[in-house]
C-alpha cells in the first residue's frame, strides 16, 4: 500500500470542508480532480472512505481510522520538507544575558536553537545589563538581553 501525500492532503480537506467542490477549493484542484485522488486513495486503501450523501460527504469507519494517521502524516512530511529547505546556518554568535535569565527559561530557548542549528556555535557570558551594552558597543558581543532601559547598545535594531 503507498499513501501518496498529494492524495492524504487532499483527504484532510474533503474531511474538514465535507465537500468535493471546497475541498478543491483549498488544495487549489478542480472538484473532478479531487474526486479522482480520493478514488485513487480508496482503491489503494481498498475500502471507501466517504459516504456521499447528496452534496456533502461523512467519513467511513474506514475513514475515520485514516484521517489522525493522514494528519501526522502530512505533518511529517511538512516538517522534514521544512527541515531541508532551511538555510544552513554555520558560525559563531556571542550572547549576553543576566544570570537571573539562565536559570529560567534560556537553557531551554538555547538547547532547541542548538538542535535546530548544530552548526552555530553559542558563545554564552552572564553579567549585569550595564555590560552587556557595553559588549554590544564595543562589538564584543553579537545579542544581548538586557533587563533596563538606557541609552547604549549599538547593536540594537532601528
Amino acid at each position: 500500500m503507498n499513501l501518496q501525500i498529494d492524495f492524504l492532503r487532499t483527504f484532510i480537506a474533503v474531511a474538514e470542508t465535507k465537500g468535493f467542490t471546497r475541498a478543491g477549493r483549498q488544495v487549489n484542484r478542480s472538484q473532478s480532480a479531487v474526486s479522482m485522488q480520493i478514488k485513487r486513495l480508496e482503491d489503494e486503501v481498498g475500502k471507501p472512505l466517504f459516504e456521499r450523501i447528496g452534496k456533502t460527504v461523512k467519513l467511513t469507519t474506514e475513514g475515520s481510522l485514516l484521517i489522525n494517521y493522514a494528519r501526522r502524516m502530512v505533518k511529517a512530511h511538512d516538517d522534514a520538507v521544512m527541515a531541508l529547505s532551511k538555510p544552513a546556518l554555520k558560525g559563531f554568535i556571542r550572547f549576553g544575558s543576566p544570570e537571573h535569565y539562565t536559570a529560567g527559561v534560556l537553557p531551554k530557548l538555547l538547547a532547541c536553537f542548538a538542535s535546530s542549528y548544530p552548526d552555530v556555535l553559542v558563545e554564552m557570558r552572564c553579567e549585569n545589563s550595564e555590560k552587556i551594552k557595553e559588549s554590544i558597543d564595543k562589538k564584543e558581543l553579537d545579542i544581548g538581553l538586557c533587563t533596563q532601559i538606557s541609552e547604549g547598545g549599538a547593536g540594537h535594531l532601528p
